[in-house]
């Protein structure tokens, strides 16, 4: 039997709860991003403590700013 103390995956640390409304919520990522973000919320380690850390790591990753490639179009001039 161990002896970790350990929480089951279904119920998320108040800070991993916030943490993933931030990442549902944020308009700066994509839908990817989101969803990548969202996984490593969810992901509950052996050690909460590396866990957490690594979710902590991957949020601002995740939030860190993107170049944002943006299409210019080159209209013709009479």
């Amino acid at each position: 039997m161990s002896a970790k103390n350990e929480l089951p995956s279904s119920e998320l640390t108040e800070v991993e709860t916030l943490l993933l409304e931030i990442a549902k919520f944020n308009p700066s990522l994509t839908h990817e991003e989101n969803e990548d973000l969202s996984k490593a919320l969810l992901m509950v380690d052996d050690e909460r403590h590396v866990s957490s850390r690594s979710i902590y790591e991957e949020l601002i990753a995740a939030l860190e700013p993107k170049p944002v490639r943006r299409e210019t179009t080159v209209r013709k001039q009479r």
